[in-house]
């Protein structure tokens, strides 16, 4: 593969990856899977000790999900104004504990005058929704997190 491509690709993935670990410290999970554009991180347990974060290889990738419940974050994939609801008066996209289906509406992010919906990249369970309703957010910033169903 070429350096260069190599390079690129783990200067992007390495916000994504520490923010799974924080989040997961934070939350106290022991697992957490990311699924986000065709690329899948897993970050286990042991990953979350005091451990320094290292570069992501192609290897680090990780397999479809397995038969655990995982949590899996669903990052913003611009910079806005992220909204859970399509109008102010209307209910949120998908409240916390609703089970959604994969590619269901999840919630919105305004950008440049434009919507853009943010939809779930697996089946499971609204669990949380870690940015308040109409403030700002940016590129592959968790949004909400989902438990991955069997």
């Amino acid at each position: 593969m070429d350096e260069q491509l190599v390079k690129e690709l783990r200067d992007q993935v390495r916000p994504m990856v520490e923010q799974m670990i924080a989040l997961a410290a934070e939350r106290g999970l022991a697992t957490l899977e990311l699924h986000q554009n065709g690329i899948e991180i897993r970050v286990d347990g042991a990953a979350l000790g005091s451990a320094p974060v290292l570069p992501v290889e192609a290897s680090d990738v990780a397999p479809a999900l397995d038969e655990h419940h995982a949590m899996v974050p669903v990052l913003s994939t611009l910079v806005g104004t992220f909204r859970t609801r399509p109008q102010a008066e209307k209910p949120p996209a998908a409240p916390v504990g609703t089970d959604v289906d994969e590619g269901d509406l999840l919630g919105f992010v305004e950008s440049m005058g434009l919507t853009y919906e943010v939809h779930a990249p697996v089946r499971g369970r609204m669990t949380e929704i870690l940015v308040e309703e109409g403030h700002p957010v940016e590129y592959g910033q968790p949004l909400v997190v989902l438990e991955a169903a069997d």
